[in-house]
């Protein structure tokens, strides 16, 4: 029977391709060149969504990586579907000329989703 621990998994070097790699579940995740922003933001991105899944890889797990080879024309990262939504929301969120509170809520909303998923694809599940 494994032993039970509360550490987090190390994000550390996968020496011969010079990549920061995590392990969960027996299953090694690539991040990107080590030691880089993106890939210290990848390693936070999939440790958090592997907490909030119970220490489960998510479904979405298995398509890490999907956006590696460039977007398909129709896809939008999370930031330019944010500023979309934006546009939007200054124009419908308004009262008597002046906008609501609600523009500053959806603003603080989406700061910490900027921070894990600003940079992927927005992709739609069937």
């Amino acid at each position: 029977m494994p032993k039970l621990t509360k550490k987090l998994p190390a994000y550390r070097l996968h020496k011969r391709s010079r990549q920061a790699i995590v392990t969960l579940n027996g299953h090694d995740i690539y991040l990107g060149p080590y030691g880089s922003h993106e890939s210290k933001a990848a390693y936070e991105r999939q440790i958090s969504e592997w907490l909030a899944n119970r220490r489960q890889l998510a479904p979405s797990a298995s398509v890490q990586n999907a956006d590696r080879d460039g977007p398909p024309a129709a896809c939008l990262t999370m930031d330019e579907l944010f500023v979309a939504y934006w546009d939007f929301a200054k124009g419908y969120y308004v009262k008597n000329g002046r906008p609501t509170s609600t523009l500053y809520s959806i603003q603080s909303a989406y700061k910490p989703l900027h921070d894990l998923y600003g940079n992927r694809l927005a992709l739609q599940r069937i």
